[in-house]
């Protein structure tokens, strides 16, 4: 390729560019001050000349390297934004339980508990609450008599909202029976906290039971003493305040029902 550059002379000199024998792949060499400038403009065409498109091989090696890459540094965001903090929006089974109270991760057909579930110890109260939403009671004591089902949640969170329809089904199915839930709501971040906000969530899920209003977290760390702290949690509570289930996150829903079914079937177990 030849290119006519205008001098300082009078007239115009031409440049002649070659191809460098073992040069850079399609781009060609020349003498002169003005390569390195020259190369980018006026050579561009001449990039994709001798070269050969990359290889199907390479282009799969590529693809499947940045592929590795993402899914390497999602991976590392996940974690780094789930363990960074001892409050948890998930499941996590290797995680060590609270001191306080023990967890049930045994799934059984419900209504078919052959044992009394395992008497975990006494309930705590729920204390200087910020309100209660669906319901005219103030304490848990209100309760004493009933087999109680006390969640902590969130309702930003997917996980509680998963357990939400189970949930559902089971308070259809007990609540005349002496069964009642308790969804003590505890916010994971600033805009769960607002009322307005949690009262547009309860009425769009269909949350229908009592819900305690735990703003600053107290009941909710309270209840998960001594360990990691988890939304969502699950507790049964037997007619004589002592704690029968305990389960982190979702699933174990037969054994809920199980359980459930066990303490209204034996009261005085």
């Amino acid at each position: 390729m030849t290119v006519e550059w205008p001098s300082h002379r009078a007239g115009r000199w031409r440049f002649g560019f070659r191809r460098w024998p073992h040069g850079y792949c399609g781009r060609t060499r020349s003498p002169g001050r003005q390569y390195l400038n020259f190369r980018r403009t006026a050579l561009r065409s001449e990039r994709s000349g001798p070269c050969e498109p990359p290889t199907m091989p390479l282009m799969a090696s590529r693809v499947f390297g940045a592929a590795v890459v993402i899914v390497l540094t999602v991976a590392v965001l996940r974690v780094l934004t789930t363990t960074s903090t001892d409050e948890v929006a998930t499941v996590v089974a290797s995680e060590d339980l609270s001191a306080d109270v023990g967890s049930t991760n045994t799934t059984v057909e419900a209504r078919q508990l052959e044992d009394p579930p395992k008497n975990l110890g006494p309930r705590k109260d729920l204390v200087e609450l910020d309100g209660w939403l669906n319901t005219d009671i103030t304490s848990l004591d209100d309760l004493d008599g009933d087999v109680i089902l006390v969640e902590l949640w969130t309702f930003g969170c997917s996980n509680c909202k998963a357990r939400i329809p189970h949930t559902q089904d089971l308070y259809a199915t007990y609540k005349d029976r002496g069964f009642e839930i308790v969804g003590v709501h505890a916010p994971e971040f600033s805009y769960e906290a607002e009322v307005p906000n949690i009262v547009e969530a309860v009425e769009q899920l269909g949350v229908t039971w009592p819900v305690a209003l735990d703003t600053d977290k107290r009941n909710f760390r309270a209840w998960q003493a001594g360990g990691r702290r988890f939304w969502p949690r699950t507790f049964v509570i037997d007619q004589n305040g002592d704690v029968r289930f305990d389960h982190i996150g979702e699933g174990a829903y037969d054994e809920l029902e199980a359980t459930v079914a066990w303490l209204l079937a034996n009261p005085a177990a």
